[in-house]
C-alpha cells in the first residue's frame, strides 16, 4: 500500500470472526457470546492483514467475539489493548439469541413497529440504530483526533461499520445493507487535513485458514 501522508490518520475497522448465533442467524447484540471454532481459525489471517496498516493501537468492543479477536492480536503485534462498550454492537434487548421468525412469533407488535421507525426503534427494548451509530461514531471520533497521523485497529461489530460507511457517503441508516460487511473483514478509513474523511477500503475478506 502506498505510504500515507504524515497528517493522514488511519481507522482499520475490523468485523469480529464468527458466532454460532451468526451461523443460526440470531440477533446478537449485547450478548456475550464467544466465537465459533470456525471463528477463531480465522483469527491468524486477520493478523497478517493488520500488520502492514501498522496500527499504534487495538481498541475493541468489550463483547468476548470481538475482544478476544483484539487481545491475540495486540499480543501478536506488541500493542497496548483498549477495551471499550463504545464499539459494542446495537443493543437488541429481549430479542437476542432469537430468529426473525421467533420474534415474529413473540412480538408481532414491535416488528412491525421496527419496520414503521427502522433508525430510530428500539428492538426488544434495547437501543436504537440511531443512538448506536452515534455512540460508536463519537468515540471513533475522539479516538482519531488523539492519534496525530497514525493508524490503529478497532475490533467491533457489523453496526457501527455500517454507520460509519453510511455516514462518509451521507447515508441513511435504513441503507446500510448496500454495504456489505463480513465477519472476519477489514475496511478502512482515512482522514487527511483538507480532503476529510475517505473509504479507503471496504470488506477486506480474511477467511483463509
Amino acid at each position: 500500500m502506498a505510504n500515507p501522508s504524515p497528517e493522514t490518520t488511519r481507522l482499520v475497522l475490523v468485523r469480529h470472526a464468527v458466532t454460532a448465533l451468526n451461523s443460526e442467524q440470531r440477533f446478537q447484540g449485547h450478548a456475550d457470546t464467544p466465537l465459533s471454532d470456525e471463528g477463531r481459525l480465522t483469527i491468524p489471517a486477520v493478523i497478517a492483514a493488520l500488520r502492514p496498516w501498522a496500527p499504534a493501537a487495538v481498541y475493541t468492543s468489550d463483547l468476548s467475539r470481538a475482544r478476544e479477536m483484539a487481545e491475540a492480536a495486540a499480543v501478536e503485534l506488541e500493542l497496548p489493548l483498549i477495551a471499550t462498550p463504545e464499539l459494542r454492537e446495537c443493543g437488541y434487548g429481549a430479542w437476542e439469541g432469537l430468529t426473525l421468525d421467533e420474534v415474529r412469533e413473540r412480538d408481532p407488535e414491535g416488528l412491525d413497529e421496527w419496520r414503521r421507525r427502522e433508525t430510530i426503534y428500539a428492538r426488544g427494548g434495547g437501543e436504537s440504530l440511531a443512538d448506536m451509530h452515534e455512540r460508536s461514531w463519537s468515540y471513533l471520533e475522539r479516538v482519531a483526533a488523539n492519534l496525530a497521523g497514525r493508524a490503529a485497529a478497532f475490533f467491533t461489530h457489523s453496526g457501527p461499520i455500517r454507520g460509519v460507511i453510511c455516514r462518509l457517503f451521507d447515508l441513511g441508516l435504513d441503507q446500510r445493507y448496500r454495504f456489505a460487511v463480513d465477519n472476519s473483514s477489514l475496511t478502512v478509513l482515512q482522514h487527511t487535513p483538507g480532503r476529510g474523511w475517505q473509504l479507503l477500503l471496504l470488506n477486506q475478506i480474511c477467511h483463509s485458514v
